[in-house]
């Protein structure tokens, strides 16, 4: 993979003046798409759509009814027949709604047995045809119909050579994307080291099986922090993830200070790059306020806590070139990419997002209401999670309105 996108990026297709994307192909046949401004009339970079700020249904409270007390919502789903699907992983079940915000029914619970979810189990949904999948912690996942009943759980074949599977996506073949960090993900190391590690997206087929290697990729590295004896593990500050997400039957990876996405087929080959205008932000112009920011969020924890990370950050730490610009990726129902722009602690302002078109454009900026964590984009809504300054959570559907044609 890397060598492939060497050779892309050693290559400058020239981009037409005045046109949102031009298209040009290498000598290895990879399509190579470069947009420039965004095909809009307003004169600004706005994409053609708008998200309403304020929801067409909420669901969650702070007090009442316990099924309506949401806890540790990490994802949800508006399934076709209208209702919502939440994972509610702080007790271990999915609770499903009507369309207009009524509690339903409950499937799941905790335990190890068919349908139970484990105790550290961060509950995410995955659609695959008219099913939806839905990962455990136990190198398993469950199936579920389309009524949300429960169908039968499967477990990943686990190999040596190969990491601890995490679901992460399902191709429209039915086939699944997973994640497998080298040595299990383990953090060890002596205090004022950095962890560099590695993680393998994969392929495996429905049945849990291992079918190929799609690409490898250098993980977040943390740092080995140690205060009064205690030692944790903190990420480099201003640093990110790649991010990745399947699109149909392909994998859309970003490296998170780069303005690029690379698919890649189902064998792991470089089949596009897309390229837009983002200027790199060098992570020295904005380390004081950041790193005073994050000082200050901690004030309200505990006093090991506070003392632990204000000495983080007041270290001399290796901090990467270039600030994150992307902090988030979803993939919406007419398969655009969205891109969450990365924004720095303490910014009271609305979330940006780039647009991809299915073509490779860069559509604009699509603004989302600052507190709303998005799960899923539909044809014509946007559903998240939001928490309030009393940490009340709630999953929102927000309007989305199509402006002008792109």
């Amino acid at each position: 993979m890397f060598a492939a996108l060497a050779m892309v990026l050693g290559c400058d297709g020239a981009r037409a003046a005045g046109s949102p994307a031009t298209v040009v192909r290498d000598s290895a046949g990879i399509e190579i798409v470069e947009s420039g401004a965004p095909s809009s009339t307003r004169g600004d970079d706005s994409a053609p759509l708008r998200v309403d700020s304020v929801p067409t249904l909420s669901i969650g409270v702070e007090a009442g009814e316990e099924v309506y007390q949401l806890h540790r919502v990490f994802d949800a789903r508006r399934l076709p027949d209208g209702r919502i699907a939440v994972g509610n992983s702080g007790s271990s079940e999915i609770r499903v709604f009507d369309a207009d915000g009524k509690y339903q029914m409950s499937v799941g619970r905790a335990g190890e047995g068919p349908g139970e979810f484990g105790p550290f189990a961060s509950i995410y949904f995955y659609a695959a045809g008219d099913s939806l999948i839905v990962p455990d912690d136990g190198f398993r996942v469950h199936v579920y119909g389309p009524g949300v009943e429960y169908l039968e759980t499967r477990r990943f074949t686990l190999m040596p050579e190969v990491g601890r599977p995490f679901l992460q996506g399902v191709f429209t073949d039915g086939s699944w994307l997973v994640q497998a960090y080298e040595n299990g993900g383990t953090l060890r190391g002596a205090p004022g080291t950095v962890i560099r590690a590695r993680f393998s997206l994969l392929r495996y087929g429905a049945d849990g099986r291992f079918i190929d290697s799609l690409a490898t990729l250098d993980a977040r590295e943390r740092y080995v922090n140690e205060v009064d004896g205690v030692t944790h593990y903190p990420y480099i500050p201003l640093s990110a993830d790649p991010l990745h997400v399947v699109v149909g039957d392909e994998l859309a990876t970003l490296v998170s200070d780069k303005p690029e996405l690379t698919f890649l087929d189902q064998s792991g080959k470089v089949v596009r790059l897309v390229r837009w205008p983002r200027e790199r932000v060098p992570s020295d112009d904005v380390w004081p306020a950041f790193r005073d920011s994050s000082i200050a969020s901690f004030a309200n924890d505990d006093e090991l806590v506070r003392r632990m990370f204000s000495a983080f950050f007041l270290k001399e730490l290796p901090l990467p070139e270039f600030a994150p610009l992307y902090r988030s990726m979803v993939v919406d129902a007419e398969r655009r990419v969205w891109l969450e722009r990365f924004q720095m602690p303490g910014v009271d302002a609305l979330r940006a997002w780039d647009v991809i078109d299915t073509n490779g454009a860069w559509l604009g900026v699509v603004h989302v209401p600052r507190n709303l964590r998005v799960f899923q984009v539909g044809a014509d809504f946007l559903l998240g999670r939001s928490l309030d300054s009393l940490g009340v959570e709630r999953v929102q559907i927000h309007a989305l309105r199509v402006l002008e044609s792109p």
